[in-house]
């Protein structure tokens, strides 16, 4: 049985590896895996001519062409999303069903430090891979999803470092470290490269290949402790300059409202990140015991469900704020879907009707009509010059980890020798 890692580290880092990755990240038929390398089909139809002489890959009848996927490999690819407040891991064989991971989540995140998220995630990673009948040494690729920018040139976070990783070390070399001193003797999973990425940015990559190849401008937006985002324009992420692409949690909407930890002032995430709204809704239901309050953006939104005016009004608020920005956001963008997720997506029946209402108020009507409604549209313009807008939740579980390992994948190389 071929070995994911060997594959990966023979011949030239071009063509033949850009394949193998398409392959590994979502697979599908020639054209599929040509336009996911970012390659000619000729080109991708040579190298999996010879993949397949190999026995790497095998191809298969279906309809006009044929599907291409790997034989079966030794080899773990892995996506670790490191929130504020939790760890979730995925992993699969690279060989399988790309949208079957498995997954283990933890409530352990950045805030309780870098020995209990580093613990967390070894324990996640060490039983999904006996989980897929691998061990910690077939562990082949490794993504990680930070929330906060990264710069793309470097892979390190990039100023301004927010607090919570300026008391910690950087969260990459951590965990290339922690790998490395666990690697048994002799195997290649010391010198296994971490590829660190923003969050939000990788929900948003995770989305465009698994449920939403065709969208042209796709932003993904995460609302939980902080605010952030992602674009993904014709298939391709982009980050910016410095990796802070997206973020419209710092887009400043009261210039003499709180302080942001970013440095700003009255940016969104003071208004709707979650440990705003808890303090809001605590402030509503002083009157209740402290145990009976609301922790987190998830109780908040049970307890709207249940009928509690106090945290439906604070949503809603919250939804509303968004939308606002949301709108001046897709003037610049004009994307064809937004797509909510984190936390507040979670929230997305008690929230979306307002978040839209919003998007009404700041967003150009060529930006916000929906070409699928006649009466916004009117009967004599044709449909083609009214792109189809939607807001939706994300519906993706675990985006965030998933896009991480479809990094990992991306980004697998190894380091040379430290």
């Amino acid at each position: 049985m071929a070995d994911l890692r060997t594959l990966l580290r023979a011949g030239d880092a071009g063509n033949r590896r850009r394949v193998l990755q398409a392959l590994m990240i979502r697979g599908g038929n020639q054209t599929d895996v040509a336009k996911y390398a970012g390659i000619a089909a000729a080109t991708a139809g040579n190298i999996l001519n010879a993949l397949e002489g190999e026995q790497v890959v095998r191809r298969q009848a279906s309809g006009r062409e044929q599907q291409v996927s790997l034989h079966p490999l030794t080899g773990v690819a892995v996506g670790i999303e490191l929130g504020f407040q939790r760890t979730s891991v995925v992993a699969r064989r690279v060989d399988s069903p790309y949208l079957a991971p498995v997954g283990r989540q933890d409530d352990v995140g950045a805030r309780h430090g870098v020995q209990a998220w580093s613990n967390a995630v070894f324990a996640a990673v060490t039983g999904l891979a006996e989980e897929l009948g691998e061990s910690l040494d077939d562990v082949a690729t490794v993504g990680l999803a930070v929330p906060g920018a990264v710069d793309p040139r470097s892979g390190l976070l990039t100023p301004p470092v927010f607090p919570l990783w300026r008391d910690q070390p950087e969260p990459r070399a951590e965990l290339e470290r922690l790998l490395r001193d666990k690697a048994r003797p002799g195997t290649l999973r010391g010198e296994l490269r971490v590829a660190m990425d923003n969050d939000g940015t990788l929900g948003a990559l995770a989305e465009s290949v698994h449920r939403h190849p065709d969208a042209e401008i796709l932003l993904w937006i995460k609302g939980s402790t902080g605010v952030g985002g992602g674009l993904v324009v014709g298939g391709q992420v982009i980050r910016g300059g410095s990796g802070s692409a997206a973020e419209i949690g710092h887009i400043v909407v009261d210039p003499d409202g709180d302080y942001c930890q970013c440095g700003g002032r009255g940016c969104l995430e003071t208004l709707i990140g979650a440990n705003t709204l808890v303090r809001n809704v605590r402030a509503g239901l002083g009157q209740l015991p402290v145990a009976a309050q609301p922790t987190d953006l998830y109780q908040i939104a049970d307890k709207a469900r249940a009928g509690n005016q106090v945290c439906l009004r604070v949503l809603r608020e919250a939804a509303f704020h968004l939308g606002l920005v949301l709108g001046n956001v897709c003037n610049v963008l004009n994307p064809n879907l937004v797509l909510l997720g984190g936390a507040l997506g979670s929230a997305h029946d008690l929230i979306l009707a307002d978040c839209r209402s919003a998007i009404d108020r700041t967003a150009l009507a060529a930006v916000r009509l929906d070409a699928s409604r006649p009466e916004l549209v009117g009967p004599r313009e044709p449909e083609a010059k009214h792109p189809r807008f939607r807001l939706e939740p994300s519906r993706l579980p675990e985006a965030i980890a998933r896009g991480a390992l479809i990094l990992g994948i991306q980004g697998a190389g190894f380091a040379e020798k430290r």
